[in-house]
């Protein structure tokens, strides 16, 4: 399976004033190995998946839904061009009650600490998926009868409702869902021990958010391995088995898609967007973006430029 990394902005962040956004994809769809910070609900609807959690790969052909908890290291590619699949991101911080509700207490604050965790995956045999399918199905409904459409890097749209009237009716549907699980005793606590997949997974994505944070500076490879508790040779080929690049290739291909940024949205010289990505040497800049992108930075910029005419 390709384990390249999405180099973008997405993981980590959280949405804007948002309840929730959907995601659909049909056909060749890819979502590169990446994490979010929200809990996400995937409905794969037909055809064939590959999907990986926490670098552990499982095949999909059959409908089903899966839930993936917060932080979770996740790549889905379609296997088939029948393939059909929806994900909705949310944010449990919007389904608050009062402290003084027991409904906060037991349920909706273990949800949002971690403490109770979603089901890994629900099937068409299982206990409340008609249930869960209809509740998700009309949730996606009004998305596509009132939504905000966007495309997305990895093929497929992105759909947000805005008006404070769509917004209580998707709190509405979300609660809906969550009553569900917790009536089916689909609801698990957390497990207490860290399995080799989630502990390799956490130095995987502490490694990268570090990189991220960091870009513009100095990075040591060793100051990596020692951050993650890790021999420096074994380190590298760790990385390099789970994302597909060595840290130094992975740290140069998100300082190109940060500089492509600059380069498509600001005035900055060349050199000094150099610069500020991290690149002290315009001499291997220039050499690194033309192997990557095919052209020079200022050829790019001027066809970025003529792209948008």
């Amino acid at each position: 399976m390709d384990r390249r990394i999405d180099s973008g902005e997405g993981e980590g962040r959280r949405e804007e004033s948002l309840d929730a956004v959907l995601y659909e994809g049909e056909g060749e769809l890819f979502l590169p190995l990446s994490w979010h910070e929200l809990p996400e609900l995937f409905y794969f609807k037909s055809g064939g998946f590959l999907l990986e959690l926490n670098l552990r790969e499982c095949e999909i052909r059959q409908e089903c839904l899966c839930f993936v908890s917060p932080g979770t290291l996740r790549s889905i590619r379609a296997l088939s061009e029948d393939s059909a699949e929806y994900a909705l991101r949310f944010d449990l911080r919007s389904l608050c009650f009062s402290p003084e509700d027991p409904l906060e207490e037991k349920l909706m604050r273990p949800l949002r600490e971690g403490r109770l965790c979603f089901p890994r995956f629900v099937s068409v045999s299982d206990i409340g998926y008609i249930e869960l399918l209809r509740e998700l199905s009309e949730l996606i409904r009004r998305f596509h009868l009132s939504g905000r459409r966007s495309p997305v890097s990895s093929g497929g749209e992105r759909l947000e409702l805005k008006s404070p009237g769509e917004q209580l009716l998707l709190r509405a549907g979300l609660l809906k869902l969550i009553g569900i699980l917790e009536l089916c005793g689909m609801l698990r606590e957390k497990e207490k021990e860290e399995g080799d997949g989630e502990r390799q997974a956490r130095v995987l994505r502490e490694s990268i958010r570090y990189i991220r944070e960091n870009y513009q500076k100095k990075i040591y490879i060793r100051d990596l391995s020692e951050k993650s508790g890790l021999n420096e040779q074994y380190f590298i080929r760790f990385f390099k088995a789970s994302i597909g690049s060595s840290p130094l290739d992975y740290i140069n291909a998100y300082r190109i898609e940060r500089a492509k940024e600059a380069l498509r949205n600001t005035d900055e010289k060349v050199y000094e967007i150099a610069e500020r990505c991290g690149f002290h040497n315009i001499g291997n800049f220039i050499r690194l973006f033309r192997s990557s992108c095919g052209v020079t930075p200022k050829r790019y910029r001027k066809l970025s430029g003529e792209g948008e005419k």
